[in-house]
């Protein structure tokens, strides 16, 4: 039987570990070589163990799994993607043929991905570069589009600069949007719901109840169990499982 080796990058250890449960138990041709949790480290394990297949998470502390492969010279291995969201990437996924898994990952698909992966590896496939700046390409066109939020309201809808956007509160099932140059609105939808949206375009969120624009950020504040000031004039709490999340971000 022929062995194939593999890197997990991700910055949840219990995805990490579950999915290094669901490889080994049933995919005995699989070697894990290791496990990566930011864009830093994954840089790292890649380029010393050589893996021929990354199980690659999209959103991690220091960037995403879009800028570690825009960070690497040549790719020369077969690429999976990990991910719990983000509907722009998955159509991106579709369009350049990159394997991606949803989360929570599902045991047929995994197989159907990996066996796909294997098939890839031992054809010695040349397109590797290729499919990877295709999707980069393609990310590139769609988040350009994305720029902008319609948020719907009585009579029609609102459009939104994200640029525009200092943060967002949470208030119970709505969320209210503070902005740069306007008067704060109040959305029907929950703060999850925009952070699935924007937590790749310059959002963190710092709490249960705040999300804020990182380029708004005036300063961080550790003492008083740990605060942000925005360029509003808002303090706002970070939480204790955010801290050093939210540091590693300006460091």
């Amino acid at each position: 039987m022929r062995m194939f080796t593999a890197l997990i990058v991700d910055d949840e250890e219990r995805s990490r570990r579950t999915l290094g449960v669901l490889l080994k138990d049933g995919f005995p041709e699989l070697q894990i070589l290791g496990f990566a949790k930011d864009v830093k480290s994954g840089l790292e394990q890649i380029e010393k163990l050589k893996p021929a297949i990354v199980f690659l998470d999209i959103q991690m502390p220091d960037g995403t799994g879009f800028d570690l492969l825009r960070q690497i010279g040549k790719i020369d291995f077969e690429v999976i993607f990990t991910t719990a969201y983000d509907q722009f990437a998955l159509d991106a996924f579709q369009m350049s043929a990159i394997g991606y898994l949803l989360k929570p990952i599902e045991e047929a698909e995994l197989q159907r991905v990996v066996n796909k992966a294997t098939q890839l590896v031992m054809a010695n496939s040349e397109n590797k570069s290729t499919q990877i700046n295709y999707l980069l390409d393609s990310l590139d066109k769609m988040q350009n589009k994305l720029n902008k939020l319609f948020l719907p309201d009585t009579d029609g809808f609102q459009v939104v600069e994200l640029e525009e956007i200092i943060r967002l509160e949470g208030d119970r099932n709505y969320t209210r949007l503070h902005f740069t140059n306007k008067t704060p609105i109040l959305s029907s939808h929950n703060l999850g719901w925009f952070e699935k949206l924007l937590c790749n375009k310059g959002f963190y969120r710092v709490s249960k109840s705040h999300l804020i624009n990182l380029s708004f950020v005036v300063r961080y504040t550790k003492t008083d169990g740990g605060s942000v000031l925005m360029i509003d004039q808002a303090n706002l709490p970070v939480s204790d499982t955010k801290k050093e999340e939210f540091r590693n971000l300006f460091i």
